[in-house]
């Protein structure tokens, strides 16, 4: 089977050559998304190869599907072609000025016409990004433009090099595109039972037979329905057995006959007849008003109409109507970023080096095609990257690209490491370009610091040729203070100067230690607390907060602080960064006087973490920690129930919605408990009482319409039988959702006589997250508080517990990311049932009898956290007492902490893990490469969930992502993250005494003398048990 062209033209024919081994009649077709474009026609090839030529209409463009059918009905070979749209948007990009200096201001003309150079109105989505950022990705990894997204995208399954495709500069493009779809669009076919099939492939297997099933409206064949056979390919699949071709062509003639097909329909010898086919006639039929609560729905396309509705409506297919005519009136919020110039600056201080300039996806060219956007330039002395993508109301698209330049005649371009540690010292490399066709003589250049040592007595002379650029080496450091280092680079030469000013944030050396205690404080109470330092503390590394939170939400936004600081790689640990958000939305609709800024930042963050989160569904249907098939259970229920308490507070795809409902409850399996995958490597599904537990409850919060009585028995009856107060706790939950009031109390009950003296619940034996040691105390907690709560007789329970989970918060957070929000749902939840009115007070710290500050105030208006002032300068080596006294006042709950770096690991005996970290190579040159061999060990006879290692890198090194990518493809590690001078490796799960060995691949980039940040190990929900290792260090020597 061949396509004569790589791609096609609009109104080309399209000419397919198709052949077979054995000489027996065939039928090739062509179709689009299901829909047959191009009619059947029968060959019988005695001569080589047979060349079907179709005409389709202007209308079928972008990726077609040609298929070989044999005269049964089955398909024998397929593959995609590509025909271009008969219609595209043409942009040009008109900057104001051919050049542009730091700190200018510029605007952009834009002017869309189409195909044939005539003015048309467009939506223009316009980027403007500093190009040297741009080139860091690589070439492969570069996001798709809009024409590519929508006419390539959902047709292949990789779609890597994408700024190749519909390329108008590249003569490859057009052969690119043809590779792309020759290698991902060949199908091959197999003819099995559905059962077989079904139990085969699962998942996969049920949703490719649904697609089929969802769209065999339009195709042309005779399929026997009641049979049982399915003819399966990658591209389209046909349930049934196919039927005799004189069935097929009568079937055919009878749709030709009822005006479903235009045009002739004929058999054809030794040959296929060139036949023009209709064009797509829109649809004529008014969609009805929608209710309100479908509105958002019917906006955004995904009404649903049965195809037997469309059969039946004999005049669906005329008239050009098919939205309510007031969908024009209802719009959406366009996010719009301008860059601003800073209202200080001075010229020739460049301080601002901004990566974005200008973003938005919502610009309109008028009638005339015109419009225009201005945006001031950054400090950056580079070039700029000017993206736009449009689309008109044609549904035609276009992209186009514009340079623009900031330049001036004399600059400096520093390099500087972004993150060192206490003790370092860098040689930094300055850049001084002389840009002008003249030499200038007599520079000078200086380094400044206002922080003590640094940049002292750095000074030099130069001299520069006509454009030449000249490379010098600065010392700075040893860096001595913690917090952030600022450098000053000054030059001066004939008459032209620069200053750029950048900063580096300095880390102490060591093992971070957190000391924390928190509780519940009192109207006109003193709270009292020991704090230790150890002789071995690292000088300038302790930092002190005392924080109060008069609200839940101050709790929210503490517990987001806390959690944003955390690794967050995978779909739970971003679910639960975002669920305090969600909250806190909440807690904003039925609370009044809230700050509007608070609101709307809150709002912003969490449209950014719902992007995230969508982006973990599974293909096959779900949710999975890195978005990989097959959908895992328990981690789907986790992010329905978020997903149904988000979307009481803002949009939630509602299609989405439903796909997660239907597929957890796909996964049931009739017995009361849910289908496990062998293959999901991890111990959410470990013990079925737990995750079959959760998987019901979650299914209950969701309010799902479905009888799940089944299970809710299943429940019960597990309940009865275990020892795991964590089930006991999610079971009086189940209990309450499903109205059995007589499990639920029992179920109180049995909470309550397990309740241990310090209000937490003993007992636990593993969470559906694989937790343990503290944080599945906390999470066990949490959910018996829940529980008590719905019920006055328990409500000395709900205070012992309330008082625990207040005690064990350390800076906001409540252990892992799990029990972090089960605690703050309980915190809440309380506050929800215990509204009291809250009263003005003050709060004194007080610090070994001695006063800290002035008393804080506060009153009954407070919402945000009232933070005390810091004590680290108070606290030397030895035992110290902290005092918060509070006068006035109401119940509230505080944290205090002191966090400090020590000289000696603090490494858990009860880690479960080992980690060795060592550098292949501690002396390098400037440009050379190395490795970090890390090696994770599983010190257990049994299977742990979720490891976790981060690994410190020396200040002056960079990590190769492509390389990390590759340990991803090869499945060394599940995912990873680089933050600061950390990478941070994820794994789902290791085995029994299983050793895993990762090299992390570095470059020497910027020469210095370096010390890394201690490496660790740990199970991500029992992330108080850690294994720790020196940070590594390098010398890098300049490059010769």
């Amino acid at each position: 089977m061949q396509s004569v062209q790589d791609v096609y033209l609009s109104g080309e024919p399209v000419v397919i050559k198709a052949g077979t081994s054995d000489a027996k009649p065939f039928s090739v077709t062509l179709s689009q998304r299901e829909t047959e474009v191009a009619k059947l026609r029968f060959v019988d090839v005695t001569n080589g190869l047979a060349e079907a030529r179709f005409t389709p209409p202007d209308s079928a463009a972008g990726v077609l599907v040609a298929t070989v059918w044999d005269a049964r009905g089955k398909p024998l070979a397929e593959r995609l072609i590509f025909r271009q749209p008969v219609d595209a948007v043409q942009i040009k990009i008109i900057p104001n000025a051919e050049q542009y200096t730091p700190g200018g201001r510029a605007k952009l003309d834009i002017i869309t016409t189409d195909a044939n150079g005539e003015p048309v109105s467009a939506v223009v989505g316009l980027t403007v990004t500093d190009d040297s950022v741009l080139e860091m990705v690589e070439t492969r990894d570069q996001a798709p433009r809009l024409p590519v997204m929508v006419l390539l995208e959902d047709e292949v399954k990789d779609l890597a090099d994408a700024q190749i495709y519909f390329d108008p500069n590249s003569e490859d493009s057009d052969l690119a595109v043809d590779l792309l779809l020759g290698t991902q669009g060949w199908r091959r076919f197999s003819h099995v039972k559905f059962e077989d099939f079904v139990a085969d492939y699962g998942d996969d297997a049920r949703r490719a037979f649904a697609i089929r099933l969802a769209n065999t409206f339009g195709m042309l064949g005779a399929i026997d329905k009641a049979s049982n056979e399915m003819m399966f390919g990658m591209g389209g699949q046909l349930p049934g057995n196919a039927q005799e071709p004189d069935v097929v062509q009568r079937e055919a003639q009878q749709q030709a006959e009822a005006g479903l097909i235009d045009g002739d329909l004929a058999v054809v010898v030794n040959g296929v007849r060139d036949v023009p086919v209709a064009g797509n006639q829109p649809l004529r039929q008014k969609v009805q008003e929608p209710a309100a609560l479908n509105r958002r729905l019917a906006l955004e396309g995904r009404m649903k109409l049965p195809a037997e509705d469309l059969l039946e409506d004999e005049d669906i297919f005329e008239g050009d109507e098919f939205f309510p005519d007031d969908v024009a009136d209802d719009f959406v919020t366009v996010r719009v970023y301008a860059h601003q110039l800073r209202a200080d600056r001075k010229v020739g201080d460049r301080v601002d080096f901004t990566e974005t300039l200008y973003w938005n996806a919502g610009v309109k060219t008028d009638e005339d095609g015109k419009t225009s956007v201005e945006f001031a330039l950054n400090d950056s002395v580079t070039s700029f990257r000017a993206s736009i993508d449009a689309f008109a109301e044609n549904g035609a698209l276009g992209q186009s690209s514009a340079i623009i330049e900031s330049v001036q005649p004399f600059y400096l371009e520093p390099k500087l490491p972004l993150e060192v540690s206490t003790g370092d010292q860098v040689r930094i490399p300055v850049g001084l370009v002389n840009a002008t066709d003249r030499s200038l003589m007599d520079g000078d250049f200086t380094l400044e610091s206002a922080n003590s040592g640094l940049g002292e007595n750095t000074s030099t002379a130069f001299s520069l040729d006509a454009q030449e650029r000249l490379r010098r080496l600065f010392r700075v450091g040893p860096f001595k203070q913690p917090g952030k280092a600022e450098l000053v680079l000054n030059a001066d030469i004939a008459g032209y100067s620069d200053r750029v000013t950048r900063s580096i944030v300095v880390r102490p050396l060591g093992f971070p230690v957190e000391s924390g205690f928190g509780g519940l404080i009192q109207e006109g109470e003193t709270v009292t607390h020991e704090i230790a330092i150890p002789p071995s503390l690292i000088g300038d590394s302790l930092t002190t907060r005392v924080v109060i939170y008069p609200t839940p939400l101050a709790s929210m936004n503490q517990a987001l602080e806390r959690l944003i600081q955390e690794p967050y790689g995978c779909f739970e640990q971003t679910s639960s960064s975002t669920y305090p958000l969600v909250m806190a939305q909440q807690y904003f609709m039925s609370h009044q006087g809230v700050d509007p800024s608070l609101i709307q930042r809150s709002s912003d963050m969490l449209e950014k973490g719902y992007q995230r989160l969508i982006g973990y569904e599974c293909k096959g249907g779900g949710f999975e920690w890195f978005g990989n098939d097959p959908g895992h259970d328990a981690l789907t229920a986790y992010g329905l129930m978020e997903f149904t308490d988000m979307a009481q507070v803002r949009h939630v795809d509602p299609a989405m919605l439903q796909r997660t409902r239907q597929w957890l409850l796909n996964q049931r399996d009739g017995k009361g408990g849910f289908e496990r995958k062998t293959n999901t490597l991890h111990t959410w599904l470990a013990d079925p009482d737990v995750a079959f537990t959760y998987n019901t409850w979650a299914l209950l919060k969701a309010s799902v319409d479905a009888d799940l009585s089944t299970e809710v028995a299943w429940v019960r009856n597990t309940a009865e039988t275990t020892n795991n107060t964590y089930v006991m706790a999610l079971a009086a939950n189940v209990f309450f959702l499903a109205g059995d009031s007589d499990g639920e109390e029992h179920m109180l009950d049995k909470l309550a006589g397990l309740q241990a003296s310090d209000g937490s619940l003993e007992g636990a034996t593993v969470s559906v997250v694989g937790s343990g040691g503290e944080a599945l105390k906390i999470e066990t907690t949490a959910l018996a508080a829940t529980a008590w709560l719905r019920n006055s007789a328990y409500a000395p329970n709900v205070e012992h517990a309330i008082e625990y989970l207040s005690g064990v918060c350390k800076g906001g957070r409540f252990g892992s990311t799990q029990s972090t929000i089960l605690a703050l749902q309980a915190i809440v939840a309380y506050d929800l049932a215990h509204a009291k009115p809250r009263a003005s007070g003050a709060l004194q710290l007080v610090v070994d009898g001695r006063p800290v500050g002035e008393p804080v105030a506060f009153n009954e208006d407070t919402q945000g956290a009232i933070e005390l002032p810091s004590f680290d300068e108070m606290l030397t080596e030895g035992k110290h007492e902290i005092q918060v006294v509070m006068t006035g006042g109401s119940e509230m709950p505080y944290s205090i902490t002191a966090d400090y770096n020590t000289l000696t690991p603090n490494s858990s005996d009860k880690c479960k893990l080992h980690l060795e970290v060592a550098l292949a190579d501690r002396k390098i040159d400037e440009g050379a490469s190395t490795e970090v061999n890390v090696s994770l060990f599983n010190t257990t006879s049994q299977k742990v969930p979720t490891p976790t290692a981060i690994i410190g890198i020396p200040g002056g090194m960079e990590v190769r992502h492509d390389q990390l990518k590759e340990l991803v493809t090869a499945g060394k590690i599940a995912a990873y993250e680089v933050r600061g001078r950390e990478v941070i490796l994820y794994w789902l799960a290791l085995e029994a005494e299983q050793r895993v060995d990762v090299p992390i691949s570095l470059i020497g980039a910027i020469p210095g003398t370096y010390t890394g940040p201690a490496s660790r190990a740990y199970l991500y929900y029992t992330d108080e048990h850690k294994i720790w290792c020196d940070g590594l260090t390098a010398k890098i020597s300049p490059a010769k």
